[in-house]
């Protein structure tokens, strides 16, 4: 696909405009320490409902907070800001003060990168404060736990990367697609099976070229020209300078303008993979898999996913504010959700993957949350009893709640979207709080009204192997199968 931009100088340099230029305070301190200072900062400033959150206020709240507060975070941010400033209105000490605002404009970049600042119409920025909320209580393991975060981070709707005009564009023109770089660039290191370079990956997985239509165009393009790229990586460069016809008539290498280097540009992001140990480097300009990355390749569900699984059980593991974890299900991309809710493979895998590796806190078997949320992004969010909207919780969703049909402590049912009821707080209490008598009338109307039936239960049978005699039990003395299926249940399972 590069093709379009070989041989001449003007090609050269349009095609480096297409680089995902990434924000670069310092490269010395790129890392998840200097993004949870940054959410602490935020964290500590309050927002008028009138004021425009444009850079220029934001630059003198900040300010503000770090005078009045003097938190204890790095010396290049107090850097940044003169103290001693006299003046009042906010755009005169941005002026005055504007070598240092330039700065400031790469760590604003790099709050939008990790979702702590938003787009709003109205303010222009707003402060996410449950997601810097999220970088602050997270403060154990909190490099493994925010591999999340960067495997997920999306080119279509991550706030930081649309406001670059290589994906601004192509929003405009309705031709934006998904990619997440993190995991291409990992999927590319697995596939070409040798050291990589900065430069390498820089060129063919951080570049947004208009040839491009899906992730899969830039993956595929990359491991076409990844293979024929010499072993040694000192000579990347000159190699594909030369596969691009980058020279002039005197056969001397064109020369990179000033910051206009893709393995300058896109370096913060390789920075970020080696800190959470995504990417473990062997020299200044070549990079390897870890072993945690190896192994996450190995799954059968998709990284990202395997990822925010266990986010979330760290974070219930390591703290006892629940919310935590419903609150990382949120911050966490909702169009992953989606996706994965869509996917019939994909059920079946985290099913299986639920089954044979159940959950453990405190000795004690818990519930998956991610499955839990599955159901409910499965069922649209929508109870599936009155098939009705309940109300919007604090997310913006119709809250609905996750109901096991076999209940997962009392009857040992297994803990699998197919053995989930998604459905109101009102029907959820009715089946846990309710007389017997009112509890089974609520059941038969499920089983009469075929939201549940036999099928379902043969289904997990022939599919996870999950139902036994016990269960089967369980679901005649609820009234969810009449006796003529209990029957054909019992010899259902006992032929297979």
């Amino acid at each position: 696909m590069y093709n379009n931009y070989k041989n001449k100088y003007e090609k050269f340099s349009y095609f480096n405009k297409l680089v995902i230029n990434m924000p670069r305070h310092e490269f010395c301190s790129m890392n998840i320490s200097f993004v949870k200072e940054l959410a602490k900062i935020l964290c500590g400033i309050t927002v008028s409902s009138d004021l425009e959150l444009t850079i220029v206020n934001l630059y003198v709240l900040v300010h503000s907070y770090l005078k009045e507060e003097r938190p204890n975070i790095s010396d290049f941010i107090y850097s940044l800001f003169d103290f001693e400033s006299a003046s009042s209105d906010p755009e005169s000490y941005y002026k005055e003060n504007e070598g240092k605002a330039r700065n400031f404009r790469h760590l604003v970049m790099i709050m939008r990168m990790w979702g702590m600042l938003e787009n709003d119409e109205i303010q222009k920025n707003k402060i996410n404060y449950d997601v810097c909320r999220e970088f602050s209580a997270l403060n154990a393991n909190e490099q493994e736990s925010l591999r999340a975060k960067l495997i997920g981070m999306d080119i279509i709707d991550n706030p930081m990367f649309i406001t670059l005009n290589i994906i601004r564009d192509r929003i405009v023109d309705n031709t934006i697609f998904s990619y997440k770089p993190a995991i291409n660039i990992l999927r590319y290191m697995k596939e070409i099976a040798r050291p990589v370079s900065q430069f390498e990956i820089s060129n063919l997985l951080g570049v947004i070229i208009p040839e491009a239509n899906t992730a899969e165009d830039i993956y595929n393009n990359a491991i076409l020209i990844g293979r024929q790229m010499p072993n040694n990586i000192t000579e990347h460069q000159k190699w594909f300078f030369q596969y691009m016809n980058w020279y002039d008539e005197y056969g001397n290498l064109f020369r990179y303008t000033s910051s206009q280097a893709p393995h300058f540009k896109f370096n913060s992001f390789l920075l970020f993979m080696e800190d959470i140990d995504l990417i473990k480097r062997l020299s200044d300009e070549s990079f390897v898999l870890t072993t945690y990355s190896e192994e996450l390749l190995k799954e059968n569900i998709p990284a990202e996913v395997v990822e925010l699984e266990r986010y979330i059980d760290i974070a219930e593991k390591a703290y006892s504010d629940r919310d935590l974890a419903s609150l990382i299900l949120y911050n966490i991309k909702p169009s992953l959700l989606k996706y994965a809710a869509q996917n019939e493979e994909f059920i079946t895998a985290m099913n299986f993957r639920s089954i044979n590796n159940p959950k453990y806190h405190n000795g004690k078997k818990v519930r998956n949350r991610l499955i839990a949320e599955l159901a409910k992004v499965k069922a649209n969010y929508t109870c599936q009893i009155s098939n009705k909207p309940t109300f919007k919780d604090t997310k913006g969703n119709n809250y609905v709640e996750s109901h096991h049909i076999i209940e997962f402590n009392g009857e040992d049912g297994p803990d699998i979207i197919d053995n989930l009821l998604v459905i109101s707080p009102f029907y959820h209490s009715w089946l846990h709080h309710a007389c017997t008598e009112e509890i089974i009338n609520l059941y038969d109307h499920i089983r009469k009204n075929n939201i549940v039936n036999i099928d379902t239960f043969k289904k997990m049978y022939d599919k996870y192997h999950c139902i036994e005699e016990k269960h089967i039990k369980s679901l005649l003395q609820k009234k969810l199968i009449s006796n003529i299926e209990f029957n054909e249940l019992i010899e259902y399972i006992s032929q297979k």
